[in-house]
């Protein structure tokens, strides 16, 4: 028995008939794929999360909330230190991690990391005539909770100051770690 192969312009135009006809069947039905096609997730409450279990050794994070203020374009007005404190924990592995605003730890072993711009919010219109689908923009004011690494593979860092730069390179935080007092935090909260 001869098989019969599709030349690749039919398979091609076969192939965009079906996508094509998917993105309608959603218009439609005004579904999107994740209805059509997948499970909506889940959310699970918080009191049913469980909590990462305390390191048996002195690890430990120091967890910092910020306030930020800023322009509709922007430009930072001012960060303010909330809350402060260092707990006992197993740190997020982000020392490696590069992104648009860098956290440097000065210390005993000086160390920086990447992290996103807490303030930039990714929307969507529904009703486009003559913006873009997708954009992000900048809140105004914006509580950022910061987990800082005080340990790299079991050793202490000897962090003894957190800067905090923008995506152009600014400094715009800076504080010292009082470890005793920021402790005392972590004892309370």
């Amino acid at each position: 028995m001869k098989e019969i192969y599709l030349p690749k312009a039919i398979a091609m135009t076969v192939s965009l008939l079906a996508v094509l006809f998917l993105i309608y069947y959603l218009m439609l039905h005004n579904a999107t794929a994740l209805e059509a096609f997948g499970r909506q997730p889940t959310l699970v409450p918080a009191r049913e999360l469980t909590p990462a279990p305390t390191p048996a050794d002195n690890r430990e994070v120091a967890v910092l909330r910020l306030f930020i203020s800023s322009t509709e374009r922007g430009e930072i007005r001012g960060v303010r230190l909330m809350e402060a404190r260092i707990i006992r924990s197993y740190a997020p592995n982000v020392l490696r991690l590069a992104g648009p605003w860098t956290i440097e730890l000065d210390g005993e072993q000086p160390v920086r990391y990447g992290t996103l711009d807490p303030r930039v919010a990714h929307v969507e219109h529904d009703d486009k005539e003559d913006e873009e689908i997708h954009h992000n923009i900048y809140q105004t004011e914006t509580t950022w909770e910061l987990v800082v690494p005080l340990f790299d593979r079991g050793r202490e860092l000897g962090v003894r100051q957190i800067n905090i730069y923008d995506d152009q390179g600014e400094r715009v935080f800076s504080v010292p770690v009082d470890r005793e007092e920021w402790r005392k935090q972590g004892d309370q909260g």
